[in-house]
């Protein structure tokens, strides 16, 4: 009789998996934000251009970061963009008012997302089973705002110690190396590792190949039409429990 798989990690992808987003425009998004952060610089007593120059300058920066980071298959690093951009403003912008001044203009994407319904409980149950819980996330959304938009989702962060933004070390799912960083911070190996996310050619794809188990989130339950299927389809995290009973599991020596 063949042995089950071992499964003591499991890794979770952000957008539409931890935290659910309705559809928002990415125009509407950055004129929102770079709206509120202008607003918060000038609370602030900063020395600020017109508005229209000031959001020409900050989003020709964005567009130029997002056009590099595609030509090079690399994920932009937006935070460090901005400081620049509002360097060459003259606002020199000291790292306490960046990081509020990144999370202002995080605000529109804020609102728009919501924890999983079931997610605190189930990650819950899983920490209190022996799991060891990361992230592994494409974001070019400084990381300062993304853990305080988890915080602030029924305290979520204090489930994730380690948490891999692609925005802090340059590589993007599908690439393996961004999942062999995680893995190598979290002590764990790809075969007893599964990874949960909303993306069959990011998530599914790039975790598969190392041989982590996958589960795809899907809302309407159903798998992906195609070649590249995942282990599991689930519509929401509360099946996730469900799903690792089909697993053995072994106590992290650490």
């Amino acid at each position: 009789m063949t042995e089950p798989r071992v499964i003591d990690t499991v890794l979770f992808d952000i957008g539409n998996t931890l935290l659910d987003f309705e559809v928002l425009d990415p125009r509407l998004y950055f004129d929102e934000g770079f709206r509120l952060g202008y607003e918060y610089l000038t609370s602030r007593g900063y020395t600020l251009p017109p508005f229209g120059r000031y959001s020409r300058v900050v989003r020709r920066a964005v567009l130029w970061r997002y056009l590099w980071s595609r030509l090079v298959r690399r994920e932009m690093r937006l935070f460090e963009g901005m400081i620049a951009a509002h360097k060459s403003l003259g606002i020199v912008l000291d790292h306490d008012t960046a990081v509020e001044l990144a999370w202002q203009s995080y605000l529109p994407m804020r609102r728009a997302g919501v924890v999983d319904p079931s997610a605190r409980a189930v990650l819950q149950e899983l920490r209190s089973r022996g799991y060891k819980l990361g992230i592994v996330s494409n974001t070019a959304t400084p990381p300062t705002a993304l853990d305080r938009h988890l915080q602030e989702e029924g305290g979520l962060l204090e489930f994730f110690p380690m948490r891999v933004y692609s925005c802090n070390i340059g590589y993007m799912k599908p690439h393996r190396r961004i999942f062999e960083i995680a893995l190598s911070r979290m002590g764990s190996v790809a075969a007893g590792t599964m990874y949960v996310g909303d993306k069959v050619e990011i998530d599914v794809k790039g975790a598969g190949r190392l041989g982590m188990a996958t589960v795809l989130k899907s809302p309407n339950g159903t798998g992906p039409r195609g070649r590249r299927q995942p282990d599991h389809t689930v519509r929401s995290l509360a099946q996730l429990p469900q799903v690792l009973e089909s697993y053995a599991f072994s106590c992290p020596s650490n």
